[in-house]
């Protein structure tokens, strides 16, 4: 009978698309324990509406100000699975994942802007050394962070290395930004493979302005984020593993 009711509640929210009828059916999978909560709460965290209206405590509003709310949402991803009575508490596994695949999305999305900004100098341009280094630091901290295997790590501590000096000299302003990005996703998967030093600055926190800049504010930051992440988190593909794949 329960496992009819689930069937029966996908089946609502795939026919109609209605936000109430996925949310009922995400509550469901979580009762019956056939979805993880976590994944439930970090997707909520990144936004998706039905998940938002499936937990709950909602995530909390991040302040007035779109600055502030980037800011404090940056900070709280490490913990976005967690309930908001335990937000405080160390980070766990998942909420250290969401927080990389965040870097990595937000690193792509970055470098995609910075090309079409460029146009037809990403080829000849001052900026087209660093911009393609960087272009090979997210296809090697993906590959790494989807195989954790040895050769990518070995070529992405390099590239990251590179990076880091390439993106402090660069003189375009967006490139600057973007190469902070990048750097800080591919450091932030060698933190997470236990490759860095756990010390070192993730580079998203350091740029959080520049962030909002860069993508129109906090809630296109999100947005970006969450075209990637929610549909790992809530077990609908992995576009990260995909795009290796591919």
């Amino acid at each position: 009978m329960s496992d009819e009711h689930v069937r029966e509640l996908e089946r609502r929210w795939r026919e109609g698309g209605r936000v109430e009828d996925e949310a009922a059916w995400l509550r469901e999978l979580v009762r019956q324990g056939a979805f993880d909560p976590g994944r439930l709460r970090a997707a909520a965290y990144l936004g998706h509406p039905a998940a938002v209206a499936a937990v709950a405590e909602p995530p909390p509003p991040y302040g007035p100000a779109p600055d502030l709310q980037l800011v404090e949402w940056l900070r709280g991803l490490a913990r976005a699975d967690q309930p908001r009575a335990e937000g405080g508490g160390a980070p766990t596994p998942l909420g250290w994942e969401v927080e990389t695949r965040v870097a990595l999305a937000l690193a792509g999305a970055a470098l995609t802007r910075w090309e079409a900004l460029l146009g037809s100098d990403v080829t000849d341009s001052e900026a087209a050394e660093t911009f393609h280094l960087l272009a090979a630091l997210v296809d090697h901290a993906e590959r790494a962070f989807v195989s954790r295997d040895a050769e990518p790590l070995g070529v992405l501590r390099v590239l990251a290395l590179d990076a880091w000096q390439a993106t402090n000299v660069a003189s375009e302003e967006f490139g600057h930004v973007a190469g902070t990005c990048v750097a800080g996703a591919a450091n932030h998967v060698l933190l997470a493979l236990g490759e860095a030093d756990p010390l070192r600055s993730w580079g998203l926190r350091e740029i959080e302005l520049e962030l909002g800049q860069v993508f129109g504010g906090f809630e296109r930051v999100r947005a970006t984020a969450a075209r990637d992440v929610v549909p790992w988190a809530l077990g609908r593909g992995d576009p990260v593993a995909k795009g290796v794949a591919g």
